[in-house]
């Protein structure tokens, strides 16, 4: 939208504060229960939060630096679950089936 000129960058901004606003509002949120049923609770320490937010916040820098698209919450959600897995191992993340 910026780079077309069909909206300034600060009426961008203001857009998507405003419909990230309204979504929170409208739909249900759901992605932390979802994490809290993935990993176990054996699975999650301190240490463990940490590492995942190490990971998370390298990755992102890497592609950043890369200039490589990236999900930031993906990137997240993702170290957690690596971080969870090296601790207490692959049985520590739930299969659903």
């Amino acid at each position: 939208m910026v780079s077309t000129k069909v909206l300034s960058p600060l009426l961008a901004v203001l857009w998507a504060a405003f419909f990230n606003f309204i979504a929170f509002l409208v739909f249900e949120t759901k992605v932390a229960d979802t994490i809290a049923k993935t990993v176990r609770p054996e699975g999650i320490t301190m240490t463990v939060i940490a590492a995942g937010l190490i990971a998370s916040i390298c990755w992102n820098i890497l592609t950043w630096r890369l200039g490589i698209p990236s999900s930031s919450s993906h990137t997240l959600i993702g170290g957690f679950a690596g971080a969870a897995a090296a601790h207490a191992g692959l049985h520590a993340i739930k299969a659903e089936r």
